[in-house]
């Protein structure tokens, strides 16, 4: 199968179109650290199985920074959402804060192209990507159907961030992440509270740093939750 690419606003990357003339819902996947959009793309076609319906499109963009240091060929395929100079927690804020426009503007783009409301569309990140997710679409003027960050964290602070939506926000954290600390699940799920979201969290056994079927089963809850779809396989 050819791989189609699509360009939203500044953001380009793997494109699951409908099967039909137009999409019934949109799904946006934002990759990690250091990867690309074809790291999460692998999810597109099983997620639209789980769910029953061939008429969602999914989108998977890579980020717009190629990751620095990398060489020649590898930066071709390495990207960041934003730098990773410090693990600092307000140095990441800063930082997230100066991407979420380039990402709202994707959004609104591709939700103006394929004429979807945003309560058809639902954003999954995994690691920087779930920061973004979560930072960009609570800050957007629309509620998304649903938010799901997988193995991230939340860098907004309660009621000190500047919420205008409050979308549903399913949060999944593996117990034996080493590179983010599992805690940050509940920081993340506190944070949001005090913001007035109650977010959905699940702390999964042996779970490292990763996407496993667990996590990916309820992802597909979360989205078909959403969505308001009944057809989600095995649930």
């Amino acid at each position: 199968m050819t791989l189609i690419k699509a360009k939203y606003g500044e953001l380009k990357g793997p494109w699951l179109p409908s099967s039909a003339g137009s999409a019934s819902a949109l799904i946006i996947l934002l990759h990690g650290y250091g990867a690309n959009g074809l790291d999460l793309f692998g999810m597109a076609e099983p997620i639209r199985q789980a769910l029953g319906d061939q008429t969602i499109a999914i989108w998977s963009p890579d980020a717009p920074e190629p990751l620095p240091g990398a060489d020649e060929f590898f930066a071709q395929s390495a990207y960041q959402w934003f730098p990773l100079s410090t693990l600092d927690r307000d140095d990441m804020k800063h930082h997230v804060k100066a991407v979420v426009p380039i990402v709202r503007d994707a959004i609104l783009a591709a939700t103006a192209a394929l004429d979807l409301p945003m309560s058809k569309v639902v954003v999954l990140g995994f690691s920087q990507g779930g920061m973004v997710a979560l930072e960009t679409c609570l800050a957007l003027n629309d509620s998304v159907a649903a938010v799901i960050g997988l193995s991230t964290s939340y860098l907004g602070e309660g009621s000190d961030a500047v919420l205008k939506s409050k979308p549903a926000v399913t949060l999944v954290h593996g117990d034996a992440d080493p590179v983010i600390p599992p805690a940050s699940l509940q920081m993340a799920v506190e944070d949001l509270s005090v913001a007035g979201i109650k977010a959905e969290a699940h702390l999964l056994p042996a779970l490292q740093h990763g996407i496993d079927q667990r996590a990916f089963d309820i992802a597909i809850s979360a989205i078909a939750s959403g969505l308001g779809s009944t057809k989600a396989a095995g649930h």
